[in-house]
């Protein structure tokens, strides 16, 4: 069997094994799915992967292949309310771990690069959902705090929160926690808003690296008022935290500027302390690297030692954390979780984990494939990619029965797109909304 009809085999059996844990992931394991319907819970599942932006009637019909036993929208609906959106959320985690391996070629110098970032997702207006609706003008906000493979070129994990209980940082700890007794060794790299004494604590104590941008020098960030020069600059320090703010650590600062007092989250720190003892530090030891990228200078702050990692390797692997912006992009529009077909928590919880299935499953398969010379055996002026929103259109077919195994590939490397570098265009900010069930595509 090829890799493709394995990683699908692989797929359907994750489905296959959720769904025979009844009790756990079915709301009423008594009842849901017990006598014989129109589906079984599978079709849930995989209907669900398989959705794209057309309404949900459009979209049931060509699974259900046009019979006259299709179930209608409402009969879905109910369906999908038997099942938790632990099953779906189970399912991620069983095919991530299926399909996680420690190859050399998804390695960096022996190292799994994890980036962590969030992106807001807007769901169907609900005003009766508090955590999630925002008034003037009225929409609501899902919260998706994700860790993606930059070389893997998949999602490790994922937690989902509504817009006004999220904490992108305590995500990051949560998420971190998953590989503490790991093997290989992680580099997690994230952006500005990760800048936490506490996630770097985490991550050093897990015995995993870090890269993090954090604000300038001239700042009210971790890097302002270290005594370091307003130049660029690779050095080495050990920050020593303390929770403590009395007149003997204000005169240990004047000759110390690594003293810092905190009061934010520090795990590592008790918050009570006995006043009389001795003052309590952490000693958190970083490399903060500052260095010019076009018309701006940037900060980063690491373990990783000077001997192992320059800092143009630094900068590199920084720079690799983009892709998981692109990712979230594909994610929304390419895959289509931009495009809703519920209202209710539980349900758009169902349909985001399902999309992040799909993505890796996508991803995955459109890494097996490779890009051909050309004819004349000449190479090209620019480096080519798969287009990866052909890839996913094909591989939705795929999953359908409606292309053979052998011919996925075939397919998939036929459709290539040149990679322009050099482009700096800025980015449009402008409001986006989600897709209002009355106006999807036929």
């Amino acid at each position: 069997m090829s890799y493709v009809g394995k990683l699908r085999k692989k797929l359907f059996g994750v489905i296959d094994a959720v769904c025979t844990q009844r009790e756990k992931y079915f709301v009423s394991s008594k009842k849901d799915f017990t006598r014989r319907g129109k589906f079984i819970p599978q079709d849930i599942f995989k209907s669900l992967l398989l959705m794209e932006s057309k309404s949900l009637s459009h979209e049931l019909l060509p699974y259900f292949n046009f019979k006259k036993e299709t179930p209608t929208p409402s009969a879905f609906v109910q369906a999908c309310a038997k099942i938790k959106p632990e099953g779906f959320e189970a399912v991620f985690d069983k095919f991530v771990s299926e399909t996680t391996d420690n190859n050399a070629k998804y390695l960096y110098k022996g190292y799994r690069i994890l980036a962590v970032d969030g992106s807001d997702s807007h769901v169907p207006d609900n005003p009766d959902d508090p955590e999630s609706y925002f008034p003037n003008p009225n929409y609501n906000l899902f919260h998706i705090n994700a860790m993606y493979d930059l070389i893997r070129h998949t999602y490790t994990d994922v937690i989902i929160k509504k817009k006004r209980t999220t904490n992108e940082r305590a995500a990051f700890i949560d998420m971190i926690e998953t590989h503490r007794n790991d093997n290989i060794p992680i580099i997690f790299t994230a952006d500005r808003g990760y800048e936490s004494y506490n996630d770097m604590a985490h991550v050093t104590e897990f015995g995993h690296k870090f890269v993090i941008r954090v604000k300038d020098i001239d700042s009210q960030g971790i890097a302002a008022d270290l005594g370091l020069p307003d130049t660029y600059f690779d050095k080495c320090m050990t920050l020593k935290l303390t929770r403590r703010a009395t007149r003997e650590i204000k005169e240990m600062r004047k000759t110390d500027a690594c003293i810092r007092h905190i009061m934010g989250d520090l795990d590592y720190l008790p918050k009570d302390y006995d006043r009389k003892a001795p003052a309590q530090f952490y000693e958190l030891p970083i490399r903060i690297v500052r260095f010019k990228v076009k018309n701006t200078t940037e900060v980063i702050m690491t373990n990783l030692s000077k001997e192992e990692f320059s800092v143009g390797e630094i900068k590199k692997i920084y720079g690799m954390r983009w892709s998981i912006e692109t990712s979230f992009r594909d994610l929304k529009h390419t895959i289509g979780l931009n495009y809703y077909h519920a209202k209710k928590s539980d349900n758009i919880l169902q349909e985001i984990y399902s999309r992040m299935v799909m993505y890796n499953f996508c991803q995955l398969i459109t890494n097996s494939a490779k890009i051909k010379r050309t004819k004349s055996g000449k190479g090209r002026k620019l480096a080519y990619k798969i287009h990866f929103s052909q890839s996913v259109q094909i591989c939705r077919e795929f999953l359908k029965n409606k292309i053979k195994c052998n011919d996925v590939l075939m397919l998939i490397e036929k459709y290539i797109l040149p990679i322009h570098g050099g482009k700096d265009h800025p980015r449009t900010k402008a409001p986006r909304r989600e897709i209002y069930f009355n106006y999807r595509l036929a």
